[in-house]
């Protein structure tokens, strides 16, 4: 049985009584990168890590050509790969050209199986400390300065990390042993 923790966050667009309106989210233990996924994989399959690398970087180049290309990508046991536009808003079609739509992003929607065996045997949990207080804002000087000494010490900093230590997200990491956050 695997479980799920989760906490609430306050909604900053809507308030009941004059009081934000919670909601929960799962408190994120971690996060999976392709080379965890890599080790597992070629561990427990007759694949060698490097052909398990090389189809998975085969895999998103297909889904990124075919998405160019205006396709939708159903990749089975997973879900569907989209885009979705952007543009000024408009009330007649004739007042905007092609080159003002962009890319806004791309949606992913999972198939209901996989939606189905994530539910299964999941138990969800009450987080015992939840998310960490949000971070006090900084100013810019003062995050630049910070992030200069960190990267100083330390040569890189990674955009998860970063927008946690900004965001006041669950996890800090060692943002919070340097004394950033």
């Amino acid at each position: 049985m695997m479980d799920i923790k989760y906490d609430f966050k306050a909604n900053p667009f809507k308030e009941k009584d004059g009081k934000p309106v919670l909601y929960p989210a799962v408190v994120v233990k971690e996060t999976i990168t392709t080379d965890h996924i890599v080790k597992e994989l070629s561990k427990h399959s007759a694949y060698s890590a490097g052909c398990v690398v090389g189809v998975l970087q085969e895999v998103a180049d297909m889904v990124v050509s075919h998405l160019r290309q205006g396709k939708n990508v159903r990749l089975d046991g997973l879900g569907t790969f989209s885009l979705a536009l952007s543009s000024r808003e408009v009330t007649d079609r004739k007042e905007i050209r092609a080159a003002s739509v962009r890319i806004k992003k791309v949606n992913f929607r999972p198939v209901p199986e996989l939606v189905k065996r994530v539910r299964q045997e999941t138990d969800i949990l009450r987080a015992e400390f939840g998310f960490l207080p949000t971070v006090k804002k900084r100013s810019k000087e003062e995050r630049w300065t910070l992030l200069e000494a960190y990267l100083k010490e330390h040569g890189s900093i990674t955009r998860l990390a970063y927008s946690e230590w900004l965001g006041g997200g669950a996890h800090y990491g060692g943002l919070r042993a340097e004394g950033l956050v």
